[in-house]
């Protein structure tokens, strides 16, 4: 039976010496490791799911299609992760959802009541966002991409919508 000394060691981190020039990324990679698994500060916390709308809005239905159709991954501003929901043929709705609080906002609509959101592209690293509005009917023609901000809780635009090729 091992005594009180074995449970409680730890495996040796292997140090990195000035003399030894550069390290590759392959022993940083391997000494991090280690570091991490020996101190126990590995922590990658818990990614909320979708909870409650920003706007103050009640959709128990909607809530459950967005945790249904959520990227697992950060895919915007280092904490939200995007989500599209089918909202029947040729229809789509776009969402972000908050991990660090649950919350769920939605990706800013065409001011032209002819046009949906056909497409969004974020970057897990970026607070701007690139939204394609197409027409309402599905037919790929006249699209336009405008380009917001995540500023203070609100989306702003940095642009005005400008013509480009329908996604698809």
């Amino acid at each position: 039976m091992p005594g009180p000394k074995e449970y409680c060691s730890r495996p040796a981190i292997p140090r990195f010496q000035p003399s030894e020039g550069v390290m590759n990324k392959a022993t940083a990679t391997a000494t991090l490791g280690l570091a991490v698994a020996a101190t126990g500060l590995a922590h990658a916390g818990t990614l909320e799911q979708p909870g409650y709308f920003l706007d103050g809005s009640k959709n128990p239905t909607l809530l459950a299609a967005i945790r249904q159709g959520m990227n697992p991954k950060i895919s915007f501003n280092d904490h939200y992760s995007t989500a599209k929901v089918s909202c029947g043929p040729g229809c789509d709705s776009y969402w972000f959802v908050d991990r660090q609080t649950g919350g769920v906002l939605e990706v800013p609509e065409s001011p032209q009541a002819s046009e949906m959101v056909w497409d969004v592209r974020s970057r897990a690293n970026s607070d701007s966002i690139a939204v394609t509005y197409g027409p309402r009917d599905g037919v790929p023609s006249n699209c336009s991409t405008r380009h917001f901000q995540w500023v203070a809780k609100a989306f702003v635009a940095l642009d005005n919508p400008a013509p480009v090729n329908c996604p698809g």
